[in-house]
C-alpha cells in the first residue's frame, strides 16, 4: 500500500466478533467504518462509512478530505482482511444523497482499489456504482 496516502489514527476493535473501527478526521469529526456480514454468504462483508453528526446520530459521508478520508477506509480494509483471514469478499457502494458528485466519488473509490492488486491473491470489480473486492481462488 505504498501509493496511499497517510492514513488517519484509527481505533480498532478490541476482539475479531466486533467488526466496528472509529477514526477522527483533522476537523475532530468522529467516522466510523463497520463491516457487516451478508446473510447469505457468511464470509462476505458490506463496508459501512458513516459520520456521527451533532445528534448522536449516523450519516452518510461528504464532509471533504475525501482523500485521507478514504485512505484511512482502505487501510481500515486491510486491518480486517489481515486479521480474518477467512474473508472471501467485502463490497461497499458509492452513495450521494444529491447524485451529482457520484461519479467522482466512484471514480476515487476505484483509484484507491486498484491498490488491492497489489496483495497478494486480492482484486476488485466495478458494479454500477459497487465496488467488490474479492480473494482471488487458484485455479
Amino acid at each position: 500500500m505504498s501509493h496511499l496516502i497517510e492514513p488517519y489514527p484509527f481505533e480498532a476493535p478490541a476482539y475479531q466478533s466486533i467488526r466496528y473501527y472509529r477514526f477522527f478526521n483533522s476537523d475532530q469529526q468522529e467516522y466510523n467504518v463497520q463491516f457487516v456480514r451478508d446473510i447469505s454468504k457468511p464470509f462476505c462483508f458490506y463496508v459501512d462509512l458513516s459520520i456521527k453528526n451533532t445528534d448522536d446520530e449516523y450519516e452518510t459521508t461528504n464532509a471533504g478530505d475525501a482523500l485521507k478520508i478514504m485512505s484511512t477506509t482502505l487501510h481500515i480494509i486491510i486491518d480486517f482482511i489481515q486479521h480474518n483471514p477467512s474473508i472471501e469478499a467485502i463490497s461497499f457502494t458509492a452513495i450521494d444523497e444529491e447524485d451529482h458528485n457520484m461519479n467522482r466519488r466512484i471514480h476515487l473509490f476505484e483509484r484507491f482499489c486498484q491498490q488491492f492488486k497489489e496483495i497478494e491473491g486480492w482484486d476488485y470489480t466495478l458494479n454500477g456504482t459497487t465496488i467488490i473486492l474479492s480473494k482471488q481462488h487458484e485455479v
